[in-house]
Parts: structure tokens; sequence; C-alpha cells
């Protein structure tokens, strides 16, 4: 299979990717994917632990990192232990609508839980999160020195209509695999910059810094020739991705 291409330009997928395998491998299988809040880093070997933080507090957060972290990393890659844990979630609630520590709705009918006021904050994250992510609206920021009236934005290929919220392209009907792009020129400047008592000459292509004069009296700065070529540079997919046993000691 033909490795993936993707532009060679600064991207943070890859660090999204070891973030990933956190979220994958800490849920604990045996407890309904209840995450772990504390970890034992001072043994031989390390090890996680619950405590009642597991509960509303730290899983309300999960289901936000899931979710947020999956914007990033653009694969399926532990979905079902993303959906086992938005379970869980959905567990500690009782019929008031409050969630509880130490209850897991028809795990063990005696046990009532502890309520705390933090731990709804917690799970409305979650909660907030979800149901932005299942509504199929989509808002994609766009640099504030990008003129509004030169954006051009495509769904598989389309030009499709849009509109602005702030400095956000929003797209109010797009459906889960769809390749939507935004187009828009990048800006070529040079900028001067005070650093401490000394001044530096910025080149900016987009968002990125191609060249810095003067370039160091030891090392050069910002040789990046590469970047600023019409013609955008491509690699295979990130390599510096954790392996599937990271978490394993």
């Amino acid at each position: 299979m033909k490795p993936k291409q993707i532009p060679a330009t600064l991207d943070l997928t890859d660090r999204a990717k070891l973030a990933q395998h956190y979220f994958i491998y800490n849920p604990d299988r045996a407890q309904n994917y209840r995450p772990y809040f504390s970890m034992r880093i001072m043994f031989d070997p390390p090890f996680y632990r619950h405590s009642s933080w597991d509960f509303g507090d730290v899983t309300g957060r999960f289901v936000e990192g899931f979710i947020f972290n999956r914007t990033m990393v653009g694969d399926d890659e532990g979905k079902g232990v993303e959906q086992g844990v938005r379970n869980f979630m959905l567990s500690v609630f009782r019929e008031d609508g409050l969630s509880y520590r130490g209850y897991v709705k028809d795990r063990d009918p005696k046990q009532e839980g502890d309520m705390f006021f933090w731990d709804q904050g917690r799970v409305l994250y979650g909660l907030v999160t979800w149901y932005v992510k299942e509504h199929t609206s989509l808002a994609i920021r766009v640099p504030d020195w990008v003129d509004k009236w030169d954006v051009r934005v495509t769904v598989d290929g389309a030009d499709t209509p849009f509109h602005w919220q702030e400095d956000y392209a929003r797209l109010d009907r797009v459906r889960r695999g769809q390749t939507v792009t935004v187009r828009y020129p990048l800006r070529r400047i040079w900028r001067r910059e005070d650093v401490g008592t000394a001044s530096f000459d910025f080149k900016w292509r987009g968002d990125t810094v191609v060249e810095v004069r003067p370039k160091g009296m030891i090392l050069p700065l910002y040789e990046r020739d590469t970047m600023d070529k019409d013609e955008v540079p491509f690699k295979s997919t990130p390599t510096r991705t954790a392996p599937k046993d990271f978490h394993i000691w």
C-alpha cells in the first residue's frame, strides 16, 4: 500500500496520535471503560489506580478529549473504546439528572453514590462537546490576515456556499466522509520585530516563518527554502507515533 502523503509543514497530527493512544489504553475494560484518574509512577513497575474521581470528573473530560483529539488525528482507531467511555459517563447519572461518584446504573442497585457539584460541570464538558460533534455544521478558522472576499470553500470538489461567524467559515450541511477544502491566497511579507535589544526581519509565507535576517552568529535561523515555493512539499504519513504497546510496562 502506498504511504499516504501529507504536506511537509508544521503539523500536530503525530503528537495528537500519542495522546490518542493514551485515551485508548487508559480506560479499564474490566469496569465498563471506567478511566483511571491517577497513576503511581514511583513504583517498579508503575501502575494505574482507581479513585472516586474516575466517575463524572474524569469521564466527562475523557469524552471531551476523545472527541477533540480524534478531530486532529482524523482516524477511527479506538472508536469502540471511545463509545465505551461515553456509555460509562451516561451510566453514572441517576434519575434526577445528576452524576454520582460510586454509582453505576444497573451494576449495583444498592450503591447510591455521592453527588459533588463540580462533577456536574465536568460531565457537561463531555455532553456539550458530544452534542456539538454530532451535529452536521462545521466551522473552520481562517487567519485574520486573509481577505474574506478571497476565501473559497469546496465540498468534494464542488464550490459550496458558507457564511462567516467572526473569523470562522461555517458550513451548515456536511456529512461524515466528505472532503472539505478551504482555499485563500497566502501572504508573502517581510516584517521587522524587536527581540530584546536586537531587531530581526522575518519573512512570512502564510502563517509560516520561512526566513530570518540576520541568520544568526552561531547557527542559521529558519532556513526553510522548501516552504517558500508555490508547489507544496509533501512527506509520507508521520511516523513519530507511539507503538500500540506504548502504555505497557
